[in-house]
């Protein structure tokens, strides 16, 4: 259901300036909020988005031409030159993503203090991409669309409450 509400969205169209804020609302009613950037190249962008109803928040790579459907494979992505954040990204065809919470939220956490984003997907014979991107010119962007969701911007996810002691 969480990867239906993803792809029948169609790609955003691009907002006037890079990480801007979008809200949307699809055919069936479903809101999003969004913010993206193009490739330095033009061919690519990356998009931080939150389905509303679902309270999902995902980063996704979307390629002007699809990049197929197959199993999860890595994806790794360097911040300002850090070294690189590798985890298993979802590929139903036309993008690629990540939902996973503490994923999101250590990626978003950097997005939103890098100058300079690089993307790379897997690494074998078949499969390459490689992206550039701008950060965001703030942390503004990013915390408004992981606020749709009820997400706050932090370096990883906040420790589960401690049960009450009982009585």
């Amino acid at each position: 259901m969480i990867l239906a509400i993803v792809l029948q969205s169609a790609p955003p169209a691009a907002p006037a300036e890079p990480w801007a804020i979008v809200s949307r609302t699809d055919a069936a009613g479903r809101p999003s909020v969004s913010a993206s950037a193009p490739s330095i190249d033009g061919a690519t962008r990356l998009t931080l988005r939150c389905d509303v109803p679902v309270k999902v928040v995902s980063l996704q790579f979307i390629p002007k031409l699809p990049l197929g459907a197959v199993p999860d494979k890595p994806v790794s992505i360097r911040f300002d030159q850090k070294p690189s954040l590798t985890s298993d990204w979802e590929f139903p065809g036309v993008a690629t993503f990540t939902r996973d919470q503490a994923t999101v939220q250590l990626l978003t956490f950097n997005l939103a203090h890098a100058k300079t984003v690089e993307l790379v997907t897997t690494t074998d014979a078949n499969f390459q991409v490689m992206a550039r991107f701008a950060g965001p010119p703030s942390e503004q962007p990013i915390r408004a669309v992981l606020a749709a969701c009820g997400y706050t911007l932090a370096p990883t996810m906040p420790a589960a409450p401690k049960p009450e002691p009982k009585p």
